[in-house]
């Protein structure tokens, strides 16, 4: 499993497409294989989509935010996770 921190560059997955973002803060270790339903991250996005406007900062959780080394040919591998500094 590949483990990522904060300033990590990655995407916000949502029905709009893959979303770029910048990971700012991660408030304990998280798995991308779990759905979780607690904001483990906070995210600034990097460009403005649909309802995302660029230098705003949104939590999700892990799940939702893919790092950009994990997505190869529009496929997701969720085998990643986010640790703390």
């Amino acid at each position: 499993m590949k483990t990522y921190y904060p300033g990590t560059k990655a995407y916000i997955d949502s029905f709009s497409g893959l979303i770029p973002c910048t990971v700012l803060t991660v408030a304990q270790e998280c798995s991308g294989k779990i759905v979780g339903f607690k904001d483990d991250l906070v995210v600034r996005v990097d460009k403005t989509t649909g309802c995302y406007i660029r230098g705003e900062s949104v939590s999700f959780a892990a799940h939702k935010i893919v790092p950009r080394a994990q997505v190869k040919n529009h496929k997701v591998n969720t085998d990643y996770c986010y640790q703390p500094e």
